[in-house]
C-alpha cells in the first residue's frame, strides 16, 4: 500500500511539472483604420508567443487561432487558422517572439472603423483564452499635408517652384508627429494609392473632421527638398535577375513574373543600380525578408548588405546576393509551403551637400518545399584588378564560389570581372 502511494505522488508532482498555459500579448490587427474589406480579401493581424506548445511536451502540436469582429458568435467569425496542423513546426518559443498572420475574409464584409472590436479566440490542449483589439483613434495624430507630386521628381519641383497645391487633412496613428517641412510618400486612404505630399502642420490630439484615419504603414519614405544648384543623387533598381543554382534565370524584373524560391536551392540576386542624378556617395543597399509588402525596418528579417563607394552620374553598378532557402525558413525567418512573402531592397546613399536619400523597391516570391531540379553548374573565370590595373585575382570558380572567393581580398577598391560582367566593389 505504501508502494502506491509513492506512486500515485509522483505522477502528481510529474502532471504539474508540465501544467500549460496559452501565453500570447500585445494582440493587434496590422491593418489601417477607415478600411474595408470584402470577401476573399485578406487580413492580417499579429501578437508575441512564449511558451512550449510541442507535441513531445503536452501530447498536442496545433493551436487554433479564431478571429471574430465585434463579439464571439458564428455570425461575427472572420475566419480561423489551425496552426501546425501538420506538425510541420516545433512550437517553442524560450522568449516572446512576433507572428505576423493573415486570413482570408470569409461571407463577410469588414470597416476598420476606429472603436471596432476584434477578438481572437486561441485554443490549444484542451484551454481557450480570449484577447481583444480596438481599432485605431487612441494614438492618432492630426496632420495637414499639402500635396506635391506623383513622383520625387514632380514634388521636388513642386515644392522649389512654391507652387499652391492643395492641402488635406488626415489623422496618423504613429507615436510620433511627422516633421514639418518634410515630404513624405503616404497613401492617405483615398483609394488613390501612394502620392508626394509635404507635412506644413501637425498636433497631438486627432480631428474628427479629418477626411480619413491611417495607420503608420501608410508612411513610406521622407526626404527634405534641396532648392540650391546642388544635383541630388537619384539611384533606383533598373533591373533584378535570380539565377537558380548559378544557371537558370527565374526571375527578370522586365517580364513583370512571380519566382518560385525552392527548398534545398541556391539562388543569385543580381541587381542593377543606376544614378539618374548627381554623385550618389556610400551606397548601402540592404535585403530584407518580410510577410507583407510594407517595409518595416524593425521588424523585418534583415538577409544581408551590399555596399559600393559610389555611383557617378548617369552611371550603374551591379550588385549581389545570395539567399539559400532551408526547409521551412529563409534565413531566421519562417515559411509555409506555396505561401506568398516579399523581398524589400532599402537602398540609402549620400548626396554631394551630405544630405541622405532613401529608395525602395520589392519582389514578391511564392516558397515552395519542393526541390527544384538543380541545373548542372559550370564554372567561369574570376578576375580582379586595382584601379591601376594590376590582376589581383584569376580564378576559375562556380557562381555560388564567387562571392565566398571576393570576401578573401584584402580592403581597397576592385574591379571585378565574371561571366561576362563587370562591377566595382569596395573592401572595407
Amino acid at each position: 500500500m505504501k508502494k502506491i502511494t509513492l506512486l500515485l505522488s509522483f505522477l502528481f508532482i510529474v502532471s504539474i511539472g508540465f501544467a500549460q498555459t496559452i501565453d500570447i500579448r500585445n494582440f493587434k490587427i496590422d491593418e489601417s483604420s477607415n478600411k474595408t474589406f470584402t470577401m476573399g480579401d485578406r487580413f492580417h493581424y499579429s501578437f508575441e508567443i512564449k511558451g512550449d506548445y510541442t507535441y513531445k511536451t503536452h501530447g498536442y502540436r496545433q493551436i487554433d487561432l479564431i478571429l471574430y469582429e465585434g463579439s464571439v458568435s458564428s455570425s461575427n467569425e472572420i475566419n480561423r487558422i489551425y496552426w501546425n496542423r501538420e506538425g510541420d513546426y516545433q512550437l517553442k518559443f524560450d522568449d516572446y517572439t512576433k507572428k505576423e498572420m493573415w486570413v482570408t475574409i470569409y461571407n463577410r464584409n469588414i470597416t476598420t472603423i476606429p472603436g471596432t472590436k476584434f477578438i481572437l479566440v486561441v485554443k490549444y490542449a484542451g484551454l481557450t483564452t480570449q484577447y481583444v483589439y480596438t481599432m485605431g483613434g487612441e494614438n492618432a495624430k492630426y496632420h495637414t499635408i499639402k500635396y506635391r507630386g506623383k513622383t520625387k521628381d514632380e514634388a521636388n519641383l513642386s515644392k522649389c517652384n512654391n507652387d499652391s497645391e492643395n492641402s488635406v487633412g488626415v489623422n496618423i496613428n504613429i507615436s510620433q508627429k511627422l516633421t514639418i517641412g518634410k515630404i513624405y510618400n503616404i497613401d492617405r486612404g483615398s483609394g488613390i494609392g501612394y502620392r508626394y505630399y509635404e507635412v506644413t502642420s501637425a498636433q497631438d490630439t486627432p480631428q474628427t473632421s479629418a477626411p480619413t484615419t491611417i495607420g503608420a504603414n501608410n508612411v513610406g519614405t521622407s526626404f527634405y527638398v534641396d532648392c540650391s544648384d546642388v544635383e541630388l543623387a537619384d539611384i533606383e533598381i533598373t533591373n533584378l535577375r535570380i539565377l537558380r543554382n548559378g544557371s537558370s534565370e527565374i526571375f527578370n524584373s522586365n517580364t513583370n513574373s512571380t519566382p518560385t524560391l525552392s527548398y534545398n536551392n541556391s539562388y543569385e540576386f543580381i541587381y542593377t543600380l543606376k544614378n539618374n542624378g548627381g554623385d550618389a556617395i556610400d551606397v548601402t543597399l540592404s535585403k530584407f525578408f518580410s510577410y507583407n509588402s510594407s517595409f518595416d525596418r524593425y521588424n523585418d528579417y534583415f538577409i544581408a548588405d551590399d555596399e559600393i563607394s559610389s555611383i557617378l552620374p548617369g552611371g550603374e553598378a551591379t550588385l549581389r546576393t545570395y539567399v539559400n532557402p532551408d526547409y521551412g525558413y529563409i534565413g531566421n525567418a519562417s515559411v509555409s509551403n506555396n505561401q506568398g512573402y516579399y523581398f524589400i531592397f532599402s537602398i540609402v546613399y549620400k548626396n554631394e551637400d551630405n544630405s541622405q536619400s532613401e529608395y525602395e523597391n520589392r519582389v514578391g516570391f511564392i516558397y515552395s518545399t519542393n526541390t527544384a531540379s538543380k541545373s548542372i553548374l559550370t564554372s567561369y573565370k574570376l578576375q580582379g584588378f586595382d584601379f591601376s590595373g594590376n590582376e589581383v585575382l584569376s580564378k576559375e570558380v562556380m557562381s555560388k564560389e564567387e562571392e565566398q572567393v571576393i570576401q578573401s581580398l584584402p580592403k581597397g577598391n576592385y574591379i571585378i570581372k565574371a561571366n561576362d560582367e563587370t562591377y566595382k566593389i569596395k573592401k572595407d
